[in-house]
């Protein structure tokens, strides 16, 4: 638990007041309503896992931390909350806006603590923190599937692909967590290169990450070097490709960029996306006119491409477009 609740020293000043009708050493808080997402650490056990939330999920943390009804305590070091072994916590913090970490411990039913900065307040009605537990795609999957029976089941089958890129074999299988996402692990070994497959409902990645940019190829830092992930945009379904160390939307690749996107549209939902400058573009986005660019442009030597001065207007307004459509918000 001290690994968490570490996280959470910083200097912290949430909305803090007085609430009307109780004592006037009981205070309550509140997270403010432009915050959108949170990212979540729960410690149980020694266990750790995280996860981040998005809109709907925090509004139901915003309330129920609202309702908490709390009193400032004093501990001596070594001798608080955090640091009782075998208790349970919940870290909550905000990308850009550490002023609003906390931290909930639970040591007992009725021995609950929030600890914003290094001020701590026991809670007179406690509860727990109203958040899902997320899916551990490094736990056992409920139910393991070879690469034929992904592409083939009810479910996720559609978009799972059919064709892998060349030189990634399944590293162990792929497998179905929790009835809500389908996982699979492949390895290159001549890349050194781990490539993971996510497919799941919008709202599961959503909530995860209430910014993602469907179909934009991004650019992943690591300390072995850059990857590359992408959401692909399935309608209700998302499939999501991770890459350790392979960047798919090199556009000097053109092999690479080949491979990557004849798997990608191998899959039954998909099989008319184009690739152009680390975007993915549904055939049917665009006009005939730059269809015929297109192919053009994907004809050329990597060192001409770079050399072409002209890109159809149309793929220009599509690349400062942000993603408008939030799944699940107003």
């Amino acid at each position: 638990m001290k690994k968490v609740i570490a996280l959470c020293l910083g200097t912290l000043i949430m909305f803090l007041f007085a609430a009307c009708g109780k004592p006037a050493s009981s205070v309550t808080f509140s997270i403010p309503d432009d915050v959108t997402e949170a990212n979540v650490s729960h410690v149980v056990s020694g266990q750790e896992s995280k996860q981040v939330i998005g809109k709907n999920d925090l509004q139901l943390v915003k309330d129920w931390l609202s309702g908490l009804q709390c009193e400032q305590k004093t501990f001596e070091q070594g001798n608080t909350p955090g640091d009782t072994e075998g208790g349970e916590a919940y870290s909550f913090t905000f990308n850009g806006k550490p002023d609003l970490d906390f931290s909930y411990v639970i040591n007992g039913e009725n021995d609950c603590y929030l600890l914003f900065g290094s001020t701590w307040y026991s809670v007179s009605n406690p509860s727990v923190p109203p958040v899902a537990a997320p899916v551990d795609v490094d736990a056992e999957p409920k139910k393991d599937l070879t690469l034929e029976e992904a592409a083939n089941d009810p479910v996720f089958g559609k978009l799972f692909p059919k064709q892998i890129m060349e030189g990634y074999v399944v590293d162990g299988s792929a497998g179905i967590y929790d009835e809500t996402v389908l996982v699979a692990r492949l390895y290159n070994e001549s890349l050194l290169d781990e490539m993971l497959i996510e497919v799941a409902a919008k709202e599961w990645f959503y909530n995860q990450n209430a910014d993602l940019k469907p179909n934009t190829i991004f650019y992943q830092e690591n300390t072995d070097g850059t990857g590359s992930y992408i959401y692909v945009d399935g309608g209700d379904y998302i499939v999501k490709y991770t890459f350790s160390k392979t960047d798919v939307g090199d556009v000097l690749d053109v092999d690479r960029n080949a491979s990557f996107l004849d798997m990608v549209n191998s899959a039954e939902q998909f099989g008319d996306f184009l690739l152009f400058e680390r975007r993915l573009y549904h055939r049917n986005e665009l006009s005939q006119e730059t269809l015929e660019w297109l192919d053009w442009y994907n004809s050329l030597a990597p060192e001409t491409r770079l050399a072409t001065s002209y890109i159809p207007e149309e793929l220009l307004a599509f690349e400062d477009v942000e993603t408008t459509e939030a799944y699940g918000t107003d």
